[in-house]
């Protein structure tokens, strides 16, 4: 399932979300809806919902992410907030 947000004052603001089976935000483009987007960001879960990867790209090809295991339910590697 895709939903648009279009910025009609400002293209480059408009966004595309992609979701996945249960709803969870899978992908997300922000940026006008043809050429390239500026920021696109894509995750993965596993099945208990839990976020397992992320990864962020912006322009100029700059990227970073994020990745978790889990056992049990509870996080077993990734990075964590006190």
């Amino acid at each position: 399932m895709a939903k648009d947000i279009t910025d009609s004052v400002h293209a480059n603001f408009s966004q595309q979300n992609e979701y996945d089976f249960a709803a969870r935000l899978k992908k997300n483009d922000v940026g006008p809806a043809t050429g390239t987007h500026p920021f696109t960001q894509t995750m993965k879960y596993d099945a208990f919902s839990n976020l397992t990867d992320r990864s962020n790209t912006t322009w100029g090809n700059y990227s970073d992410g994020f990745t978790a295991t889990y056992a049990n339910n509870r996080k077993t590697s990734g990075v964590t907030i006190d």
